[in-house]
């Protein structure tokens, strides 16, 4: 599952609305928020740990389709 999708299932069964997600996570913005949960930006490390917290999930949870989705070629250091 995406990692929108993901997040506006876990508002909805939380309750939280936009501004009480933007409310518990550094950095963001109500605009940020919901660019999230339109697929337009991805939330950072930071940002992404706040979420689980807020969510009370793991953030590999959150991350697990981002992270099928990257190309090892191109992640190799």
């Amino acid at each position: 599952m995406a990692l929108d999708t993901t997040l506006r299932l876990l508002s909805k069964a939380s309750g939280l609305t936009v501004v009480d997600i933007a409310t518990a996570i550094p950095r963001a913005g109500v605009s940020t928020v919901n660019a999230w949960l339109r697929g337009e930006k991805l939330p950072g490390k930071d940002q992404v740990d706040a979420l689980a917290r807020t969510f009370g999930v793991p953030a590999g949870a959150l991350l697990s389709e981002l992270a099928s989705t990257l190309d090892p070629a191109r992640t190799k250091g």
